[in-house]
Parts: structure tokens; sequence; C-alpha cells
């Protein structure tokens, strides 16, 4: 998981996979199969993190307004914690999508991000703080919000640009809060 988040699918060699596993390339091979393999392999666990620590309390929030504040304010600093940024949006920037393994593992990224963000919407519009008509819509403008944070790491656009850019989504929340349900 390490290698791929820190140099990308395509750039990471079966070399660099042995030497940071510490086995040859006999043994990467009866052990995962493929490059491919062991990338998927990675990303799933990679995804059992974000699941764990960013999603699930968007999920179980109780006041959905507060949980994408608080998810956005994570999210931050997991992109700035080391400087790599999200091993998502790494893949996603290299066009790694290309092998079907780590497509089908995007795949379920997106769709576990816009689940998690909606259904915190969804609490919101079912405390009467935003209509429900807008709750798709919103989760779509939330979910560009987290790909442009990834893409901002991923152009080295540095630690001020993404803090700025997180904040200024939570301030855009914010805004949905404030203005209710006509909004």
């Amino acid at each position: 998981m390490q290698q791929f988040w820190r140099r990308g699918y395509h750039a990471t060699t079966t070399r660099d996979l042995e030497s940071s596993l510490g086995i040859n390339q006999s043994s990467l091979y009866n052990a995962f199969g493929s490059k491919s393999e062991l990338a998927d392999a990675a990303i799933e666990r990679y995804q059992a993190r974000l699941d764990e620590r960013l999603f699930q309390p968007l999920i179980e929030a109780e006041d959905g307004f507060a949980a994408v504040d608080q998810f956005f304010r994570k999210i931050e600093r997991w992109l700035l914690e080391d400087g790599r940024g999200c091993l998502m949006g790494r893949l996603m920037g290299e066009g790694a999508a290309r092998d079907p393994r780590v497509a089908d593992r995007l795949s379920i990224y997106r769709d576990s991000l816009a689940n998690a963000l909606s259904a915190a919407l969804t609490t919101a519009a079912y405390l009467g703080e935003i209509s429900r008509a807008s709750v798709g819509s919103r989760t779509q403008v939330l979910v560009g919000a987290v790909f442009g944070l990834n893409m901002a790491v991923q152009a080295n656009l540095g630690p001020d640009a993404i803090s700025s850019m997180a904040a200024a989504t939570r301030r855009e929340v914010a805004d949905w809060r404030a203005a209710g349900v006509a909004a």
C-alpha cells in the first residue's frame, strides 16, 4: 500500500514491491498472482481505513451538517499529513483506472464517498435543515470538492491552497445550513 501511495500504480515496479515486501519476484507472484492483484489487496486495505475513519462518521452522524464539516476538517488533515495526499486521488490522477482491478476499486471508493456524504445530507434533510430534493445535487458538489482537494495535492498546490479550498467548502456547507430548507 505504501509503495502505491508513494509512487503511484504505474511507477511502482515489481522490483519496488519485492524490495518493500522483502520477498523475491516468484514469492510475490505466488502470494499475490500479479501486480494488479497486489494493488487490489492494498487498495482494499486503504478503503477499509477510509471507511472507518472518514466515511462511517458521516453515515452514523446525528447532525449531518456538523458531520460534513468535521469530514472536511479530517480530510484536510488526511491529505496534508505527510504530503502524499490520498491514495485514491493519486491513483485517479495518474490514470490507474486503466487496470480493471484498480478501476473496480476506484469505483467502490467513489460510491462509498458519495453514499457517506449523501447519508449525512439525508440526516440534515430529515432534521428539516435542507430539502430532501437537494440531497443528490449537494452530494455531487461535495464529491467534486473532495476530488478537487485530491487533485490539488497531486498538483502540488501546497498546504495553504488545500486548507483554503477545504475551508471554502466548509463555509459553503455552513451557508447551506444557514439558508435552511428554502435553499
